[in-house]
């Protein structure tokens, strides 16, 4: 291939959690041992806990800093297909549309981008589309059922359990994708009338 460039996805993880080593890695000071734990690059946490619990010196694998600071990698939650530059990988773990969460009401486990219309479907939440610069009033938040409140790119949910309000937020990645997921099977949203 004349004139391209490659492009190197790294699959570059923490032995003990999984983890991207997308921030630095850390290696024991036994790496060349026979003993399995000590042969892995660790993350941040894992190596803090490899020192505690083996009483091992860890340290910084410095020599691949430049390799983690160059590298693409791959994000690790299941469905998501994204690429990531290495200075953005923590926020987009953070932010992942794809990222599990359980749900509030049931703890059903599944991807963020299915909360929105998981609260529709099972809980039956009302859900309102809201209109920015007006005063939107009359919501129903009631003992049994909560309210989605979808902005332009973001989700708002309130529900009631026993005597405490909740609120989650979903960011713009989740709240458009569970939008586009859910429009053909949820009913659509009231809508709040615009006050004068």
């Amino acid at each position: 291939m004349s004139g391209g460039h490659a492009v190197a996805k790294l699959y570059f993880n923490c032995g003990q959690c999984g983890a991207a080593l997308s921030d630095r890695a850390f290696t024991c000071e036994r790496t060349l041992s026979m003993e399995e734990d000590c042969q892995r690059l660790l993350c941040d946490t894992c190596a803090r806990y490899h020192e505690n619990y083996y009483k091992h010196d860890v340290f910084r694998a410095r020599n691949l800093d430049n390799i983690i600071s160059t590298g693409t990698f791959v994000c690790t939650f299941e469905g998501c297909v994204q690429d990531i530059p290495a200075p953005q990988y923590s926020q987009h773990q953070r932010m992942c549309p794809y990222r599990r969460l359980a749900c509030p009401i049931c703890n059903e486990g599944f991807a963020s981008i299915s909360l929105r219309s998981h609260l529709l479907r099972q809980h039956q939440f009302n859900h309102y589309q809201l209109n920015y610069g007006y005063l939107n009033t009359g919501h129903n938040i009631s003992n049994d059922r909560g309210c989605v409140f979808s902005g332009r790119e973001e989700d708002f949910v309130f529900f009631i359990a026993g005597a405490s309000l909740y609120f989650v937020w979903l960011d713009a990645s989740a709240a458009a994708s569970s939008q586009a997921s859910a429009s053909s099977s949820v009913p659509a949203p009231k809508s709040i009338p615009a006050q004068p």
